[in-house]
C-alpha cells in the first residue's frame, strides 16, 4: 500500500490486535525510503495511553508501575519510565494492570470465593468494575422476565464501553485522534454489532464577487449547524454530517467544485449554485438556489 503511488496517500485504520504488526511494516517502509506521513496510521484501543494523566487511574498506574519496575527484580526494562517512552508497551502494561485490578475486585468477597460455583456465578451477577475513573462492565447473566426493561444487564459480557482512537505522529509516537474516544451507551450491550456510518460530506459556495450571496450563505450555514444540533440527540451524531464553505467567484465555482471533488469525497452541494454547476455529474444538489430565474423542468438533484 505504501509503495504503490495509487494508494500511498491512503490512511490505514487498524484494531489494536494488529497495531504492532502495522507499525513494524510502516517503520520498515519508511526506512526503505517511503515518505513518512504523520497520522497516516490510526488504531483503536480498549484503554487509555500510559502517558494520559487526565485519568486518575493512569496517575495511579504510573506510580504502581514505576515501583514495580524499580523494586520487583524484573530484568526486562532498566528504565523505570519505559512505559512513557514506548507507547505500545505502555498501552499493554495499562491493559494488564486494569485486568489485575478487575480480578482483585472479583476476588474481593469471601462469599463469592467460597467455592468455584459461587465465584463463576458472581462474575455475571450484575457486576460493574470501577478502577478509579475507568469503568468495565456492565456484566449480567440470565434475568427474570421484565428485568432488562427496568435497567438490568442481561446476557451481557462485553466489558469496557470506551474505544480509544489514536494516530501515530513523529517518531511513531501515539497521540489521540481529534475525536479521541467513542463511548458505547450502556443500553448497547452487543457493542460488536454497532454500525459506524460514514460521514455525509457537503459543500456550499461563498461567491465573493456577489456580496449578498456571501451574507446569505453565512446565515444558511448557521441554520444548518443549528438544525443539526437539535436533531443530534435523536437521529445523528455531530460528525455524521458536515458542510464546508468554499470561497470562489461566480465563474470559477464549477472549477472549484470539480477540484474539491477530486481532492475529497463530496456527497452533496447546498445553497446557491450556478447553471454550470448543475451540469456536473457525480454529486447531488439539495434544494439548490439559482442566481437567476429559469424555466422549470425535471432534473435529478
Amino acid at each position: 500500500m505504501l509503495t504503490d503511488r495509487r494508494t500511498a496517500g491512503a490512511y490505514l485504520l487498524a484494531p489494536s490486535v494488529l497495531q504492532e504488526l502495522v507499525l513494524r511494516v510502516w517503520r520498515a517502509a519508511v526506512a526503505g525510503g517511503v515518505e513518512f506521513v504523520p497520522g497516516q496510521v490510526i488504531t483503536t484501543g480498549t484503554n487509555p495511553l500510559a502517558k494520559d494523566t487526565q485519568y486518575e487511574a493512569i496517575q495511579r498506574f504510573q506510580e504502581v508501575m514505576r515501583a514495580y519496575l524499580t523494586h520487583s527484580g524484573q530484568k526486562d526494562y532498566a528504565d523505570k519510565d519505559h512505559f512513557l517512552k514506548d507507547d505500545g508497551d505502555g498501552e499493554m502494561m495499562v491493559a494488564g494492570w486494569i485486568a489485575g485490578e478487575v480480578l482483585s475486585q472479583a476476588l474481593g468477597s469471601r462469599e463469592w470465593v467460597k467455592d468455584r460455583k459461587s465465584f463463576l456465578a458472581s462474575l455475571y451477577n450484575q457486576r460493574r468494575y470501577v478502577v478509579d475513573d475507568i469503568v468495565i462492565g456492565d456484566y449480567g447473566g440470565e434475568c427474570k422476565a421484565g428485568a432488562a426493561s427496568r435497567g438490568a444487564a442481561c446476557r451481557c459480557n462485553q466489558g469496557g464501553r470506551t474505544v480509544y482512537i489514536k494516530k501515530f505522529v513523529e517518531s511513531f509516537r501515539a497521540v489521540y485522534a481529534d475525536w479521541g474516544t467513542l463511548v458505547v451507551p450502556l443500553s448497547e450491550c452487543e457493542a460488536s454489532g454497532l454500525i459506524l456510518r460514514g460521514t455525509l460530506n457537503g459543500v456550499g459556495f461563498m461567491l465573493v464577487d456577489i456580496p449578498p450571496v456571501s451574507k446569505f450563505i453565512s446565515e444558511l450555514q448557521k441554520g444548518f449547524y443549528g438544525g443539526r444540533m437539535v436533531h443530534n440527540a435523536f437521529l445523528i451524531t455531530s460528525d455524521e454530517v458536515s458542510m464546508q464553505l468554499i470561497s470562489s467567484t461566480r465563474n470559477g465555482a464549477p472549477d472549484a467544485l470539480r477540484e474539491t471533488m477530486e481532492a475529497k469525497r463530496v456527497d452533496f452541494v447546498g445553497g446557491v449554485v450556478t447553471e454550470a454547476m448543475l451540469e456536473m455529474e457525480g454529486v447531488d444538489f439539495i434544494d439548490p438556489l439559482l442566481l437567476e430565474p429559469r424555466l422549470n423542468r425535471f432534473r435529478r438533484t
